[in-house]
């Protein structure tokens, strides 16, 4: 189940998946060109029967008021998600050609009528990215953990903060972006924090142990002692 936060992402992906170019069919007729302010370049002319190409919230609009019709794209097929489904099983990187699989696939699916086939490949595609770029995401901490071994000693040494971590992955799609932000952001954060807190707890190791060492040098013998301060026995008459 997610929370509140993921839940607001997850929406925010959708509304920015209403800007993706899908395909649909007008049952009208208009010459002229329409110019929008969520598009660079106006849409139409349209001709009825004709394949247009528009943001997908106009042809999820159009088709509310029976205005065209909103075909299945090519990549929403049975054969193709199962294709790309046997690959994310079977190799470590992503599925990266957007053609066959767009960066908002899973929020535009949401907005076709599907049959019950392609809507459990797509649940099972999404399922097996998530578990595979997490699977990634926490190799990736442990070898970073394995190498910062050394370099937190010459951070130590040197007084300098450790680099901030710079992650490139290619092919996320934008649910598994919004499933993940928050997880990712919160582990990173996590570990930063338990990173400063054992430097922290060394170099109070260290101070302490300097003291000790100083004070054993600090109870010196008598003979060492100055005049002023060391024991004489008096002698009495």
């Amino acid at each position: 189940m997610l929370n509140h936060t993921t839940s607001n992402l997850s929406e925010l992906a959708a509304f920015r998946a209403d800007d993706a170019v899908v395909e649909m069919i007008p049952n009208f007729v208009l010459a002229q060109p329409l110019s929008l302010h969520t598009t660079a370049q106006a849409v139409g002319p349209w001709q009825a029967g004709i394949p247009t190409k528009v943001p997908l919230w106009l042809a999820c609009h159009l088709q509310t008021k029976r205005l065209c019709t909103l075909p299945t794209p090519s990549w929403l097929t049975v054969n193709n998600l199962a294709e790309i489904l046997d690959f994310e099983r079977q190799e470590a990187i992503l599925w990266r050609d957007e053609s066959r699989l767009p960066f908002s696939y899973y929020q535009i699916a949401q907005r076709m009528s599907l049959e019950p086939a392609v809507q459990l490949l797509l649940k099972d595609l999404l399922q097996v990215r998530m578990d595979k770029l997490r699977q990634q995401f926490q190799e990736m901490l442990d070898e970073q953990k394995q190498n910062n071994i050394n370099d937190d000693e010459d951070d130590d040494e040197s007084g300098n903060s450790p680099p901030s971590l710079v992650v490139e992955i290619t092919g996320m799609g934008s649910m598994e972006i919004a499933l993940l932000q928050k997880t990712v952001q919160q582990a990173l954060h996590d570990r930063d924090r338990l990173r400063r807190a054992a430097q922290k707890k060394s170099k109070t190791v260290a101070t302490g142990e300097g003291s000790r060492l100083g004070g054993l040098k600090e109870t010196d013998t008598d003979v060492d002692r100055p005049s002023s301060r060391r024991r004489v026995a008096l002698r009495k008459f």
